[in-house]
């Protein structure tokens, strides 16, 4: 469903990236404000593994091109594309947005269930079959 909404928006948003009377830092502005706040709603709270790090990456990226209207035909690296558009990292925005929840949750009356989590120490049990996952 999220990536439903996400192509939603991206597709209704095609003629505004490519429009020239729009200045660059407003289709910053909405790249942030609509698509971003899409694409990492609650994501303070995902466990991620490696490889959804990469996908979610990977979309940013292919966005931050389409804003700038360059293709991958156009061999321009990643790094440079960041440089342009002057976004972080979704692995360093999810840590900014996780250090902000915890900030919350320390914050709250000590009543609350979630400020009594971060203290709950887990039993000395053995660990089930099967080997770690990867996250």
């Amino acid at each position: 469903m999220k990536s439903f909404q996400l192509a939603v928006h991206t597709g209704r948003l095609k003629a505004v990236w490519k429009n020239k009377y729009i200045s660059f830092p407003v289709k910053v502005k909405l790249y942030e404000s609509l698509v971003m706040s899409t694409l990492l709603y609650s994501a303070e709270l995902w466990p991620l593994t490696v490889t959804q790090k990469k996908k979610l990456e990977a979309a940013h990226h292919r966005f931050q091109r389409r804003l700038l209207g360059i293709t991958w035909r156009d061999k321009i690296r990643n790094e440079e594309i960041r440089r342009q558009t002057r976004l972080k990292t979704l692995d360093l925005i999810i840590k900014q947005r996780r250090l902000r929840w915890l900030g919350h949750v320390l914050r709250m009356d000590d009543d609350r269930i979630l400020k009594q989590a971060i203290s709950w120490e887990i039993s000395a049990t053995s660990r089930g079959p099967g080997r770690l996952r990867k996250n």
